[in-house]
């Protein structure tokens, strides 16, 4: 008796009653449940009503399912051939529109793209701008369009506010406003460029910002608010080409390193703090124009001042970046410094440039500095050597004030002023020579205890004309001495 090739088990007839295999098909048959629906009998004087439910039965039913046979025929090759061309053709055109949405996702609109860079922006219904109200990103190079919605933009009041991530901001062509404490409290922020268009910087809006070093404020603002730069504490160069009437007083207040500052012609009203601090004041006006400025410093700065009728903006980036100064405090407390050479072309020493860098024992400095910052070589206590070159014309505050072991000093030709305690507490020093170019001399010059001659090389008239209190205190130690022709 045959066996079923499915199963093994022996066959009565073509078709296995237990796997259901058919020997001669090669097909195994299955039997399935099927659902048959009859409505209930009827029974004498009883009609059905409309709603009655169905009843289900299962019969049984055959259905082809499973080939056993693993015959190969040329139609189920030509079915797979068919089938891989498909998925192919899917897949490229899959790629095309995955491509299109791409592309299309690529032409932002300009409110997506600002979104994507991180600005919130609000629009002004009074003003007829829209404002950046916010940033949210995490770039620390940002730069800000000018126009959103072919309207102008402005810088909305704490819109940066105590951002610690972004260091420099470039400000683009069609802002015309930063409000109040835009970007107070930016410690990071080291750069921000403005914009021609600009027109006011209103009050606090970069108020402690203390790594910004440079600022350059463009001519056509109109409005410079109070502190607007307050606590900038390295703030170094300000170039303010502005078009206002007033410097007030605390609008760099708390600026302790600013040392450049240019000002235009405008100008009325000057008031500073901080004036020692300044090595240079740049006025963008003639002279006429200076004598009506009112600033309560105005004597004892005098040797600071430049007058540049024709400065331009070109002039403004170049001082900004300017490297003829040994910034403040810039060598101060350094111990492995024991000689230095001033390199030639340096125009400045800032105040405390080479401050209590105790074995510094020797020191040139060239003809092309201009003067010689407050206590630049303060507390250099093993400072024995002074060359001072022809061309100085200041010397600050207590710059040499105890330097214990200088013994002589020659101030050369060309020092106009010799500020307070320049020399104070200088207790080795025994000789000072002075130049009959010298018109004041501050207090407190030689309180040294071990001072033996001072020599003035100028003439007995513009020894009458120095103007020095304390003139007749040491007048029993000054020697007229001639100059060689």
């Amino acid at each position: 008796m045959a066996k079923c090739f499915c199963c093994g088990a022996e066959l009565s007839q073509p078709t296995c009653e237990r796997c259901g295999y058919d020997v001669r098909s090669g097909v195994r048959l299955l039997t399935k449940p099927q659902k048959a629906y009859r409505l209930p009998q009827e029974e004498p004087g009883r009609e059905i009503p409309a709603s009655a439910s169905l009843r289900t039965e299962s019969v049984p039913r055959f259905t082809r399912e499973v080939r056993v046979s693993s015959r190969f025929t040329p139609r189920s090759a030509m079915r797979k051939i068919l089938l891989g061309i498909l998925c192919v053709v899917l897949l490229a055109v899959g790629g095309i529109v995955v491509g299109h949405k791409i592309a299309e996702k690529d032409e932002l609109t300009e409110e997506e793209r600002w979104r994507e860079n991180g600005f919130i922006v609000e629009f002004d219904l009074l003003k007829d701008v829209y404002v950046v109200a916010g940033y949210r990103g995490e770039e620390a190079e940002i730069h800000i369009p000018g126009q959103y919605n072919q309207k102008p933009v402005e810088i909305g009041a704490e819109a940066f506010l105590d951002n610690q991530v972004i260091e420099k901001v470039t400000l683009e062509e069609g802002i015309t406003n930063i409000r109040w404490n835009a970007f107070d409290g930016c410690t990071n922020l080291t750069e921000i460029h403005f914009p021609e268009s600009l027109q006011s910087i209103e009050f606090f809006a970069f108020d402690g910002c203390e790594k910004l070093e440079t600022i350059l404020v463009p001519e056509n603002v109109t409005e410079l608010g109070t502190c607007a730069f307050a606590d900038c504490t390295n703030l170094k160069t300000a170039v303010i080409l502005a078009n206002v009437a007033e410097i007030d007083s605390i609008l760099f207040s708390g600026c302790k390193n600013l040392q450049f500052l240019v000002i235009p012609g405008s100008v009325r009203n000057l008031s500073l703090t901080g004036d020692d601090t300044l090595l240079e004041l740049c006025f963008v006006g003639t002279e006429k124009e200076w004598a009506a400025v009112e600033w309560a410093n105005r004597e004892a700065s005098r040797g600071k001042v430049i007058l540049k009728p024709d400065f331009q903006v070109e002039d403004g980036d170049a001082l900004c970046r300017r490297q003829d100064v040994i910034w403040k405090d810039q060598y101060a407390e350094r111990t492995d410094l024991y000689e230095t050479e001033i390199p030639n072309g340096t125009k400045y020493i800032s105040q405390g440039a080479f401050r209590q860098c105790t074995n510094l024992q020797s020191v040139t400095i060239p003809g092309s500095v201009v003067r010689i910052g407050k206590n630049a070589f303060h507390l250099c206590s093993g400072l024995q050597s002074v060359t001072i070159e022809e061309g100085v014309q200041q010397i600050g505050e207590s710059a040499f004030g105890f330097c214990e072991k200088l013994e002589s000093v020659t101030i050369p030709n060309g020092v106009a002023r010799i500020e307070n305690k320049a020399f104070d507490c200088c207790f080795d020093l025994k000789f000072v020579t002075i130049p009959g170019s010298v018109t004041y001399m501050g207090n407190q010059m030689f309180d040294c205890s071990n001072l033996e001659e001072i020599r003035y090389t100028g003439t007995q008239a513009q020894w009458e004309a120095l103007n020095w209190e304390e003139k007749e205190t040491y007048k029993d130690l000054v020697v007229f001495v001639e100059t060689e022709s």
